[in-house]
């Protein structure tokens, strides 16, 4: 097993895997504001969109399959945390802090502005716990919040299994729990679990884990099929297919066993989807991945909010937004030029910052996933 996480490439299609699943949340939501077609033939076709749960699990797959690259034996706690706090916190509180404002000036109904939910969301412990009303209020922070319990209590319990005899056996379950879990709650459906407090954090856990214990079986030995890509993408293509032709929760599960082999494909920087994700468009959109999938909502709740209500008032803003189609471009570009601005002006700034202060920089170390 490797001793140090000097001078590991980045792998590149994870980032543009992390684009991709930032924008299909992106346009998943737009499709539940109604501004993308529902019916008919479009509808069918905008149904590919419909996958913003998988997209989201995809982003905890990433996250473990990550950290276990970046931080093999031993782990520098400090330097850990550091790092995670520099990753997640900036970024996470502004747009809180913004999505906060505009919750006061709209005086519209929203998300629960309780104290107690206030501080919850602002120390990220929304998900952590079954206390009534607690909530996230800029609603994809839901994963955030997750997100930070995974670093705070599963990455060090998985990097302690690391010394247990018996570890690839455990792995390998995890790995099975992790690929079957969008079945098995979604695609099965369990009434009793489908709303339960608990299905955030053990979704995050199932998805982490399932990255943690690929990576970790690979630094041990295992070695996959070199076309193994071509199956990841028969799988997901043929489950995107058949969500829009016939709609059904079922393809979850496909899709989920797709975006493992599409993790475990990117690794070889010659394979399929190194090829095929490294250009410039894709590499763009997974550096501010983690932006755009915090401002996406802020911007669609600035255009229900406050633009539909200047419209009503202004025949130019009216005249401009008069479609549908021209809401969704409106919405996608403002979204990318404030995830832009985020990442150059905030995200990247503020990382460097925290870590230059706390932390002695090492070269080589892949950027991890948000």
């Amino acid at each position: 097993m490797a001793t140090t996480s000097k001078n590991r490439p980045y792998i590149e299609s994870h980032s543009a895997l992390r684009g991709i699943a930032a924008l299909i949340v992106l346009l998943d939501h737009l499709r539940a504001f109604q501004y993308l077609p529902q019916d008919g033939f479009l509808g069918g076709v905008f149904r590919v969109f419909a996958w913003n749960g998988p997209a989201v699990f995809l982003f905890f797959i990433l996250s473990g399959f990550v950290m276990s690259y970046v931080y093999p034996n031993p782990v520098r706690w400090h330097h850990f945390f550091v790092a995670r706090l520099a990753r997640l916190v900036p970024v996470y509180e502004v747009t809180l802090i913004i999505f906060l404002a505009l919750l006061f000036y709209s005086h519209s109904a929203g998300p629960d502005i309780s104290p107690l939910n206030v501080i919850a969301n602002v120390l990220m412990m929304q998900q952590w716990c079954p206390i009534p009303g607690l909530s996230s209020i800029n609603f994809p922070s839901w994963s955030l919040s997750v997100e930070a319990f995974l670093y705070v209590f599963a990455f060090p319990a998985l990097i302690w299994t690391r010394s247990l005899p018996w570890r690839n056996g455990f792995y390998v379950v995890l790995i099975v729990v992790g690929a079957s879990w969008e079945s098995l709650f979604y695609d099965i459906h369990w009434p009793t679990a489908a709303n339960a407090w608990f299905l955030p954090l053990t979704t995050g856990l199932a998805g982490f884990g399932l990255g943690f214990s690929l990576h970790s079986l690979m630094e041990n030995g295992l070695q996959f099929p070199k076309r193994i890509s071509v199956l990841a993408v028969a799988l997901i293509a043929a489950s995107l297919l058949w969500h829009m032709l016939l709609p059904s929760n079922y393809t979850r599960g496909f899709l989920t066993m797709g975006f493992t082999l599409l993790v475990v494909a990117g690794v070889d920087p010659e394979g399929l989807p190194s090829r095929v994700l490294a250009n410039r468009f894709f590499l763009y959109l997974g550096d501010i991945s983690y932006s755009l999938y915090l401002w996406h909502i802020v911007v669609l709740n600035v255009f229900v909010r406050v633009v539909m209500h200047v419209m009503a008032r202004s025949h130019v803003v009216a005249t401009i937004f008069s479609t549908n189609a021209a809401i969704c471009v409106g919405i996608i570009a403002t979204a990318f030029a404030a995830a832009t601005l985020s990442y150059t002006k905030l995200e990247v700034p503020f990382r460097r910052l925290i870590r230059d202060r706390f932390v002695r920089p090492k070269p080589g170390l892949h950027q991890a996933a948000g």
